[in-house]
């Protein structure tokens, strides 16, 4: 069993389906009435119709097509469903990089999966994202937008932070922008650290901050220090998300789906007239 990763099933055609998630649940009922339920699946499985966006002849060859390269229910490929698609709370609001907590930062680990959590009152429940669409990732740490020193895997959904660099302070500027010496940084315009340690100009520290390359030993970072006390010695910077940092992330994604049959009947009724039922499931990968 192989998964066509790209392209993904016609938005054509997927935008005029119907379908959604669903939930695998066993429900006893006893003598009295009383039920007992249990959730077989901690996460849904969705299933559309897709029938209903098929509205011409290229629509329908779109289809034929796709079902012969995937032989029916064989192969897995990519399906937008246009009611739930994004990071955000609606499919109408812009992808943000707060839009989902991953985790906190514990200075070691390097990798986190996407996921989305919906919410309703006092309950939520997580849905693990492993179809991100490709390029629409973006991510913060602590409220600082990372624009490097990460990747995304479109297959998995796993956001990987590059291997750590751990700085050592040996100056700091009172001055708009600060400027912070450190021989032999490794860092690049864009990149982002979290201090600590710093003696002295103290304001510093527990702080993430975007930085800007000057020299191979020494950079700026976002923020004004000309009223912070004055740095006397020490500090340490790293790269990857801290302790109590926490990680979000911003997204669109897909789900992942097959045929739910062999078989693609179509009926021809009349010249450039033509119906069909055809229904999809989602997979888990």
């Amino acid at each position: 069993m192989s998964f066509l990763e790209t392209p993904r099933f016609p938005e054509d055609i997927s935008w005029g389906s119907k379908g959604g998630p669903g939930y695998n649940t066993t429900v006893i009922q006893v003598n009295s009435g009383y039920e007992s339920r249990n959730i077989n699946w901690s996460y849904p499985l969705s299933e559309f119709d897709v029938s209903f966006g098929i509205r011409d002849q290229t629509d329908l060859y779109d289809l034929i097509n796709l079902f012969h390269v995937v032989a029916g229910r064989a192969h897995g490929f990519r399906y937008k469903d246009w009611a739930d698609h994004t990071s955000a709370n609606s499919p109408n609001d812009p992808i943000s990089s707060s839009d989902q907590l991953l985790a906190n930062g514990d200075g070691v680990t390097l990798t986190y999966q996407l996921i989305k959590t919906y919410s309703f009152g006092p309950l939520s429940r997580v849905r693990p994202i492993n179809k991100p669409v490709s390029g629409t990732t973006v991510i913060s740490i602590n409220g600082i937008d990372q624009t490097s020193r990460f990747s995304t895997n479109i297959i998995t959904g796993v956001v990987t932070f590059n291997s750590n660099i751990l700085g050592s302070i040996t100056g700091a500027s009172k001055a708009n922008p600060c400027v912070i010496s450190d021989a032999s940084h490794g860092l690049s315009t864009g990149d982002t650290i979290h201090i600590t340690g710093v003696v002295g100009m103290t304001q510093l520290n527990d702080n993430r901050y975007v930085v800007t390359y000057l020299n191979s030993n020494s950079y700026s970072i976002n923020v004004n220090s000309s009223a912070f006390g004055l740095w006397t010695s020490g500090g340490s910077t790293n790269t990857i998300p801290q302790s109590g940092e926490n990680v979000r992330a911003g997204f669109e994604f897909d789900v992942p789906v097959r045929f739910d049959s062999d078989t693609l009947e179509v009926n021809l009724e009349s010249y450039n007239v033509q119906s069909t039922s055809v229904n999809l499931v989602e997979i888990r990968v």
